[in-house]
């Protein structure tokens, strides 16, 4: 159920009052289904009022106010658009590309109802329409001049807008101004508009308004530092919450939060702060759906596949020891069979223990025993203390200096742990310790231990990325 946002706001308050006793007149069981063709009035105020309330979406509204929505608006999801992409996917693995979503319908009605269905919520899901989506699995022609996402010339064309309005004094109030302005760009202003927060993080306007583009809306604008100071926090706290309990909508984190309500309810009203912008940061979990759309991207983003250099940053911006060795008092953070590391040279030591059966080696001389079987000991046994009988055996707290060069651990980084003798013969056990590259396993166990990652953060999830988004990017 979602939670109810309170308005101060007089008049929004009696905007609000209005739309509900509307809707109670229009639905007198609760039930909101296919509201905008009983009343297209009325579905155009609700429209516009979720944004002003601060609610994400329209029916999160309607179910705050008590009703209930059936697909409001329209068609209901009946259809789980990752399993619609991956078999179109398919489909068209053998296959050219088509030109356009209509040319699919067209062959393959059967999936023109779907197509509909998904196009509705397609950004939601993965972040793009489903145009894009399919342009970028192959099943799309892609644009021509473009690549399968388009990130390069979006890139370009915002960084060129950037450049063309640093010091501008008079600056376009909106993307359409901006666009109409610039006519050159006009075919990618549907691509911007999808991809904006996938690739900067905040709804296009926002962005825009934020690197100088397009005039900033003083009225709404909420102080920087502050809002930083307050995702930092609400961040931390949520690190060591367990993902299924973490907030999942901005209204919940003000709830859970409200002593920062003031600022994130103004840091939503003003675009400074999004669904998916929270998402990235690991502040607003992910639904199932989400997630299972994004299976192959968060395979590489997951933090079992990251890298050493990616973990090491982690590591340093959380003052982890550098140096750490067997005797020091983080030696906890270290797994087994790791003796020590160095995170800022890049290298850990391997420590095993070796075993090997060797032949006694006896010097020939006085106090000769009788005959030795052949092929038991080359040379005869000379009965005297251990030091004088086997001068060239390992001996317990040898080093790889001090063994015999005929031994295995000669000149090796290696202590000599035990050494027992039968029959003419030794088994001799050393410590064997190996110089290597800093491996991410061993920075994975020692940040699980320190507490940084969590056993979450090895499934299928990106949150600890988000978490730490400062440090990685």
């Amino acid at each position: 159920m979602v939670e109810r946002i309170y308005v101060t706001d007089p008049k929004l308050r009696e905007r609000e009052e209005k739309a509900i006793a509307d809707l109670r007149a229009l639905a007198p069981d609760g039930s909101t289904a296919g509201i905008d063709n009983k009343d297209k009035a009325l579905g155009k105020r609700l429209s516009k009022l979720y944004k002003a309330l601060g609610y994400e979406k329209r029916g999160d509204m309607i179910e705050a106010w008590g009703f209930t929505t059936g697909g409001v608006g329209g068609r209901p999801r009946s259809v789980d658009p990752a399993a619609l992409v991956d078999e179109l996917a398919a489909l068209f693995a053998e296959r050219e590309p088509a030109d356009s979503l209509e040319a699919i319908a067209a062959e393959f009605p059967e999936f023109g109802s779907k197509m509909r269905t998904v196009e509705r919520y397609a950004a939601e899901v993965f972040g793009r329409g489903l145009a894009d989506e399919l342009r970028a699995r192959g099943v799309l022609r892609c644009r021509a001049g473009l690549d399968a996402s388009g990130d390069a010339e979006i890139i370009a064309m915002v960084e060129r807008f950037r450049v063309l309005y640093a010091d501008a004094n008079d600056k376009p109030k909106t993307i359409k101004e901006l666009f109409d302005a610039h006519v050159e760009y006009k075919h990618l202003a549907r691509m911007f508009s999808d991809m904006s927060e996938r690739l900067f993080g905040e709804k296009p306007k926002r962005y825009l308004q934020s690197i100088g583009v397009l005039e900033a809306n003083v009225s709404a604008a909420v102080d920087p530092d502050e809002l930083k100071a307050v995702l930092e926090d609400v961040s931390q706290r949520i690190v060591g919450m367990d993902s299924s309990k973490a907030p999942a909508t901005t209204s919940a984190l003000i709830a859970l939060f409200p002593e920062h309500e003031a600022v994130l309810s103004s840091a939503k009203a003003c675009g400074a702060v999004t669904k998916k912008s929270l998402q990235r940061r690991g502040i607003l979990r992910k639904s199932d759906r989400q997630k299972k759309a994004e299976r192959n991207k968060l395979l590489d983003r997951t933090a079992r596949n990251a890298s050493v250099e990616e973990l090491s940053r982690l590591w340093r911006s959380l003052s982890l020891p550098d140096v750490i060795g067997e005797a020091s008092v983080d030696s906890g953070l270290l797994p087994g069979g790791i003796s020590s590391v160095e995170v800022s040279k890049g290298i850990e030591v391997k420590k095993d223990v070796y075993s090997h059966v060797s032949s006694l080696c006896y010097d020939e001389g006085a106090n000769n025993v009788g005959p030795v079987p052949e092929g038991e000991l080359r040379v005869r046994v000379r009965r005297m203390n251990w030091d004088t009988r086997y001068p060239y055996c390992e001996k317990m707290g040898d080093t790889g200096k001090t063994v015999p060069q005929g031994s295995r651990f000669y000149g090796r980084d290696a202590t000599v742990v035990a050494v027992s003798e039968f029959e003419g013969h030794a088994l001799v056990q050393a410590e064997v310790r190996e110089v290597r590259p800093l491996r991410p396993e061993t920075l994975l166990y020692g940040l699980l231990k320190a507490g940084a990652l969590t056993a979450n953060d090895f499934t299928l999830s990106d949150d600890w990325r988000r978490r730490y988004a400062d440090v990685l990017s």
